[in-house]
């Protein structure tokens, strides 16, 4: 079971109901993404457009 479903579950045994973010909610909002790449670093940086 991964991390994510371990703490859905606790959740649910729990009987919390308010309204959350869950990651498909999110990946589902990305309409757009962009990458940057520092010259001469490892540094990556991404812009989400939702």
């Amino acid at each position: 079971m991964s991390n994510e479903a371990a703490i859905e579950a606790e959740i649910q045994r729990k009987g919390l109901t308010a309204p959350r973010l869950t990651p498909a909610h999110i990946d589902a909002s990305i309409k757009d993404e962009a990458f940057h790449v520092f010259p001469g670093t490892t540094l990556v940086v991404c812009a989400l457009t939702l």
